[in-house]
């Protein structure tokens, strides 16, 4: 099982070119959308209307595990949702599941990872965090609470995000694990 967790506006189906190609080679794929879900829908675009308000992406320091627990619990659901299903829990090791995000969806993943430490869910066994938003884990030391494989992919043109970002984390994240 795969879980991809999209970013900010964005949709469960942003990615479909890397989520579609692992369904292609046998992974099931689960991308649920996010309350902020808003530029890949076939509806008329929906506001981005917060129901809880989160603090600034300017102000990393006041995030917590609170800070859009519902991601998290958006990913919990999916991975219920695969695992009940009659013809997927067959085939389907719910012990070993991969956890894929892109920027707040790569936020999301490392915190299941572990990366707040109350989020951490038992079965995540390997992330890939694409331009991952990590002020916040970055602020609060957190990242070296992850134990499971992490590979930080980032874009040249990612101003704030890549290079010297992802270059912290890297040397911040839990113990050196092949991937």
């Amino acid at each position: 099982l795969l879980l991809f967790s999209h970013g900010l506006g964005g949709c469960g189906v942003q990615s479909v070119y890397i989520t579609e190609s692992l369904a292609r080679r046998g992974y099931v794929v689960a991308a649920p959308d996010h309350r902020d879900a808003s530029l890949c829908s076939i509806e008329p675009a929906r506001a981005y209307r917060e129901a809880v308000p989160q603090p600034s992406f300017l102000e990393p320091e006041k995030w917590t595990d609170r800070t859009h627990l519902d991601r998290r619990n958006d990913l919990l659901a999916a991975i219920e949702v695969v695992t009940a299903d009659a013809q997927l829990r067959p085939i389907v090791d719910a012990t070993r599941i991969g956890a894929i995000g892109h920027s707040l969806g790569g936020y999301a993943v490392l915190g299941l990872a572990g990366a707040w430490p109350a989020w951490k869910y038992h079965a995540v066994a390997a992330v890939v965090a694409m331009s991952p938003y990590l002020a916040p884990f970055l602020a609060h030391d957190s990242l070296k609470a992850i134990d499971v494989p992490v590979m930080y992919q980032g874009a040249v043109f990612d101003w704030g995000i890549t290079p010297a970002a992802i270059d912290a984390a890297a040397s911040k994240s839990g113990p050196a694990n092949p991937f």
